[in-house]
């Protein structure tokens, strides 16, 4: 009896810990994405690319990843993030910004309308979205966060389009109006 409850202690020492990651691991290629960031994989094949998990802000207005409500003219949202730490007001040479039609949860795509438009800036060059999909899942007050996922096709300087797959976002809002490229 002893041995059988040795080897039951035994066993769940070893497959608790794989258990829980798996419970509260998404599989989000990110490594269980927290706090603010905009995340992607980007290049072909799909899903084999460059991870860019990116989780700041520009510190004259937030060190985190923000997203920003402008109310002058159409709604409209944006999100940004960068990698370094920068302290002034403008983009610097690394960072990804998406701006989305409206100001609600919702499905956007860049091709239909367009709904929303977004590029990475990776070492000063431009990589365009071209056929995306962004879904917001949540939209919270500022204070709060706005969340949710994007996925499609992104072109890069050379012309070449390749494959953005399990975009994530998590920013923090920020006060509307106060944050314009």
């Amino acid at each position: 009896m002893k041995k059988l409850i040795l080897l039951c202690a035994a066993l769940l020492v070893i497959l608790l810990p794989a258990y829980l990651c798996n419970a509260s691991c998404d599989g989000d290629g990110g490594g269980g994405l927290t706090g603010f960031f905009i995340y992607a994989n980007i290049g072909d094949p799909p899903g084999e690319g460059t991870d860019y998990e990116w989780r700041l802000g520009l510190t004259n207005y937030v060190a985190e990843a923000f997203g920003v409500v402008s109310t002058i003219g159409e709604p409209r949202t944006l999100l940004f993030a960068t990698p370094d730490v920068e302290t002034g007001d403008t983009p610097p040479n690394n960072y990804v910004m998406i701006i989305i039609e409206g100001i609600l949860t919702g499905t956007y795509k860049t091709i239909e309308a367009p709904l929303f438009t977004g590029s990475y800036y990776i070492n000063g060059e431009e990589w365009e979205f071209y056929a995306m999909t962004l879904k917001i899942t949540t939209f919270e007050a500022v204070g709060g966060v706005i969340e949710g996922t994007f996925s499609g096709t992104i072109q890069t300087p050379l012309a070449e389009y390749v494959a953005i797959v399990g975009g994530q976002f998590r920013v923090k809002r920020i006060a509307d109006n106060s944050f314009s490229p």
